[in-house]
Order: structure tokens, then sequence, then C-alpha cells
């Protein structure tokens, strides 16, 4: 069984299938010890858009790479387009199905399974080489029309054949999808010591990670899945009794703050990513301790780092407009250092991030088009060497050309996708 090391003091989760058959990987819980073993497996029209005016056209040996495929549009489906192409990008998914791992955990008798297979097709075909897949571009349309049936089986009125949706629903519905499909119930046991407030308030997250997982755990949580940690607190001066509860997640949803305000310069992605932590006061609040009504702190922190993080603006407003300022980034270097539940436990690096890929919503709240950004490696030769240079593509249905812009922020750009910085 493989093993990471960690001290002798930290709390420790460690994972345990319920059988002993095979040695997989370790799937690290912060940089915390994992111990993992595997079971055995069961039998449009285009519209103007920001960036479309800056790009530019392949050149020959950029269009032989033939990974480089689009989707055609086959009825406002630019969104799932656009979250289709982000997903095969994010090297966790990516590598979970090209390497042949889901299948060993699929359920081949779980409603909807077919959304799992028709998946793992498209993204083979999408990566293929010219051999087994001719095609530049692919039509969808078996997965398109799974999907949709997926996504009203499970309770999504907004998802309806034909018609435009939202390109962060159907990332959360993909991602929900297949784990279901790969979900498996595995043992998770923690142990450390917990003599310190922090260290116990680390164990307290564990126990709640276990607790909500133990019995669907799946790649996709390892890979996709953070948590966050939400601190209750009286401020009574004869009180000061404090709660902590934890929630897992997939997205990472943050505001843009006076975003819609005329005069007001718009908010860097890290004053956006500020603002979902900020601290809140609440009045008129009963403490569960010395049963007083007045005034509690509620904050808001991160307890787990995912490896793949992925991170929505809200630029729909409940009034029904779309907030099209700017968000400037360093796309090689995003940090949530800054909201690190326990300074002293966890490591600064785990929450540094660069962005490897962005969704772009061009147009308003009623009527728009998806295109999606993402990083990626070019090959050439330079003096008889083979040199690797990092580019930028957009895909745009069943377009996809090189983006002189790289991947700065555009006043469209909606779903960010970023890796974990590898030290």
């Amino acid at each position: 069984m493989m093993n990471t090391t960690s001290s002798n003091t930290d709390p420790v989760l460690q994972e345990f299938a319920n059988s002993p058959k095979g040695d997989g990987p370790p799937l690290p819980f912060a940089t915390r010890s994992v111990q993992f073993s595997e079971p055995v497996a069961p039998p449009q029209a285009q519209i103007e858009h920001y960036f479309q005016r800056q790009n530019t056209p392949l050149k020959p040996e950029d269009a032989n790479e033939v990974h480089r495929r689009g989707l055609n549009n086959i009825g406002n489906t630019c969104y799932l387009n656009s979250a289709i192409q982000a997903l095969r990008y994010s090297t966790g998914l990516k590598n979970f199905f090209l390497d042949g791992a889901w299948e060993q955990h699929q359920h081949y008798d779980r409603k909807g399974y077919a959304l799992l297979s028709d998946f793992a097709d498209l993204v083979h075909r999408l990566w293929g080489d010219m051999d087994t897949v001719p095609e530049r571009t692919i039509t969808p349309s078996t997965f398109a029309n799974t999907f949709v049936r997926f996504a009203q089986e499970y309770g999504s009125d907004e998802i309806v054949a034909g018609a435009q949706a939202d390109a962060a629903e159907a990332i959360q519905i993909l991602l929900d999808g297949i784990h279901t499909h790969v979900a498996r119930e595995v043992q998770m046991n923690i142990h450390g010591d917990t003599s310190t407030p922090d260290r116990a308030e680390y164990t307290k997250s564990l126990e709640s990670w276990a607790s909500f997982f133990r019995k669907e755990y799946s790649e996709i949580v390892n890979q996709y899945y953070g948590q966050t940690q939400t601190r209750i607190q009286c401020v009574a001066p004869d009180c000061c009794h404090s709660s902590t509860n934890y929630e897992p997640w997939a997205m990472l949803k943050v505001p843009i703050p006076g975003g819609n305000t005329p005069g007001e310069p718009a908010p860097t992605l890290q004053k956006c990513i500020a603002a979902a932590f900020e601290t809140e006061i609440v009045e008129d609040y009963t403490c569960s301790k010395c049963k007083k009504k007045g005034t509690t702190r509620i904050t808001h922190s991160i307890s787990r780092f995912p490896r793949h993080l992925i991170l929505c603006l809200k630029r729909f407003t409940n009034e029904g407009s779309k907030i099209r300022a700017r968000i400037p980034y360093n796309e090689h270097h995003v940090s949530l250092a800054p909201h690190i539940a326990w300074p002293s436990l966890q490591e600064e690096d785990d929450a540094k991030y660069r962005v490897v890929s962005t969704i772009e919503h061009h147009g308003s709240t009623h009527g728009g088009h998806y295109a999606m950004r993402a990083r990626d490696t070019v090959v050439k030769e330079i003096e008889g060497k083979k040199v690797e240079e990092k580019h930028w593509f957009v895909y745009d249905d069943s377009s996809c050309y090189t983006l002189s812009a790289g991947g700065d922020a555009t006043p469209d750009t909606y779903i960010l996708f970023l890796d974990r910085l590898e030290q």
C-alpha cells in the first residue's frame, strides 16, 4: 500500500476502500497522509466578441495538432460545448478518462449511466489521433441528448433541448453526474494530536469530510472538491462562544463588488475572492450557549483547497442584468492564501493557482454566446530541436484558433479553471 509522509502530531485522514485487492495511488487530503487501495470493479449564429478581433489564424504546424477539435453547435449548445471543452482540458478529468481509471468503478446499474459512458466516448474522440478519429470537428448529438435527459431526470428545469442554458450549471451537472456513476464506499480513519484548538478544528473538518463522502467517494471529489469553514461567534463580552461547520463544494462562486457602480473601477479577481470571504455581522442572533439575543460575527475561510479549482464570477444579477466589468488577474498566479483556515497547519503553496482555461459569455442575460479559451502546448522545431511553447487557443463551437491576447481577463470572462501551482 502506498503512503505519503506526514507529521506525527498533525491530524491525519486515512482512507481505505472496502476491498483489499490492488494498491492504487494515494488520494491526498490537503498535505496530510492518505492511504488508499482500490476495490474490485463491477461487471448559431456567431456574435462579435472581445477577443475575436484579436485572433491569429492557426499556423500549419499548429493545425496538425489533431486534439484541437471543435464541437458543432446543434441548436443553442454553445454553453454545453464550452463546458465539455473546458472539462476535457482539465488534467484531472482528462487523465481519469484517457487512462481508463473511470472504468474501474463505473456503476452500470445506476440511473443515467449513459452520461458517464457517452462523456468518456466523447473525450476519447476529442483527444484521439487521426487514424482513429479523422474528423476535425465532432457533432456531439448523442452526448447532448444524453445530457439533457440526465439533467431533466435529476430535477433541472433550466436544461431543455434546443434552448440556451448556463455553462456553470452544465459543469456542475456534469461533475455531479460523473461522480454519481464512479463513486464507491471507502473507509476513512482519522488519528493525530488534537491538543491545540487549531488541531482540534482541523480534525473536525476531516471528520466532516469523512462523514460527507465516506459512502460516495470518487476521483471527482479527490481532484475538484474544496471545503469551506464557517465560524459563528457570539460577541457578548461574557460569552464569546463560537461554533464551526464545514461545507464541501466543487465550484467557488464569487461576487463582483461594485461592478455595476458608475465611475467605480472594476475590482481585481483577488478582491472578488476576498469579497466572497468577508466577515458578516448579524444582529438579533440568539447564541446557542448564553441564550442571549445580540450581535454575532460570521467568518468564512477555506479548510481544503482542491487540486483543480473551478471559479465562477457572479456576473448575472437578481435584477436580470449582466455585469460586464473586466476583472483583472494574473493568469500565472492567483492566490487564495489569505483565506486559509489554519495558517499553522495548512501550506500556503496549496492555495496558489494558475489559470489554465476560461469560459466566456458574450452578450446579455436575454441572449448570448459561449466560447472557451485554453492554454495548450505547441511543439515547434527550432534549429533542429523540438521546443515546447505555451499558447492560448479559442474553442468557439466548431472553430479553433490561436489567441494573441493570451489568457488575460476580458469583460466577458465568466468561469475560470485553475490548477494548483506545483512547487
